[in-house]
């Protein structure tokens, strides 16, 4: 860390951030740039859903030079994700790239975007494969501190970022619900080995009580 960074910290640098997940800063979500912040690896202008709000409270914070927007990474207009109905085949592959959520779908069915959900990250638009989606810009948003959006979406949107990670990560590991079939098969066998030994079947036969005087 840097040494002029030593009085920031995690939360409150997180805190300033409008937690879009975007990754248009070029880290893997906004507590990866956060990270990279403290440990001066990062510049406070890369941004910009955050705005002016975002850049020039990293830089007091962070006691840094508010460096000015490159062209590259400016402020735009807060936008939106919707779906066009006819269009969307059902095939989800939106659902993994979204990452807070804001998607409601299944394999095989209509999917919808949850509108007051969405953070306008636009992970979504790429894996579509047939250009379903439908940015639009965001009306009527919450301000506070940041001119289009709210602390209280802010802290929203991280908490389903991170219930998404915790589910997903969970999901993937090799002893979880999801495990092979072969190992659900062999769990399955074990289990009704177990029960007919104690109830006294004869291991040869599938459905028929032996009586323990045969």
């Amino acid at each position: 860390m840097n040494p002029d960074d030593a009085h920031a910290s995690m939360p409150r640098v997180m805190a300033l951030l409008p937690q879009t997940q975007c990754r248009r800063c070029g880290f893997d979500g906004c507590r990866p740039y956060a990270r990279a912040l403290l440990q001066g690896q990062a510049e406070i202008n890369r941004c910009p859903p955050g705005g002016d709000y975002t850049r020039l409270a990293l830089a007091q914070l962070l006691r840094r030079e508010p460096l000015p927007w490159t062209q590259a990474l400016a402020p735009e207009p807060r936008v939106r994700v919707a779906i066009d109905a006819k269009a969307c085949i059902g095939c989800g592959r939106c659902l993994p790239a979204c990452p807070v959520d804001a998607i409601a779908g299944a394999v095989g069915y209509l999917h919808a975007v949850l509108a007051h959900e969405c953070t306008g990250c636009q992970l979504c638009l790429a894996p579509c494969p047939v250009d379903c989606f439908i940015v639009v810009t965001a009306e009527n948003c919450e301000q506070g501190p940041w001119l289009d959006r709210s602390a209280h979406e802010a802290r929203t949107a991280r908490l389903r970022y991170h219930r998404k990670r915790r589910r997903t990560q969970r999901l993937t590991r090799p002893e979880s619900a999801r495990a092979s079939g072969d190992r659900k098969r062999q769990e399955i066998k074990e289990a009704l080995a177990r029960v007919r030994s104690q109830r006294g079947w004869q291991a040869g036969a599938r459905d028929r009580r032996i009586a323990p005087t045969e």
